[in-house]
């Protein structure tokens, strides 16, 4: 998580009581790693492109990790270990999938 802030500009800042309990320590904004892929993505998803893409993918992959979820219970792994994870989900793929 990496935090902005300095209290000098809040302080000179006509805006600053509407923001900020107390001015002059100013205003402390966080933003997490990821907050920069989510904007992309709400980006994407504001076009009509975007919408056209997700309202596919709504009725191809998110029906099977529903049927994954609640049919077969699977909701988590059960081992430990990137290669045994990687094995158990090849396993419920192929249970979804087996043609």
């Amino acid at each position: 998580m990496r935090q902005y802030g300095h209290p000098d500009a809040c302080a000179g800042c006509p805006h600053g009581a509407a923001c900020c309990h107390d001015p002059t320590q100013g205003r402390l904004v966080s933003r997490d790693p990821y907050e920069e892929h989510r904007e992309r993505l709400r980006g994407r998803m504001a076009t009509q492109e975007g919408r056209n893409i997700y309202k596919r993918r709504k009725r191809r992959v998110e029906l099977r990790f529903g049927h994954i979820k609640r049919n077969m219970g699977v909701r988590r792994f059960l081992r430990r270990g990137m290669d045994k994870v990687k094995t158990e989900w090849s396993l419920v793929c192929t249970a979804v999938n087996p043609g």
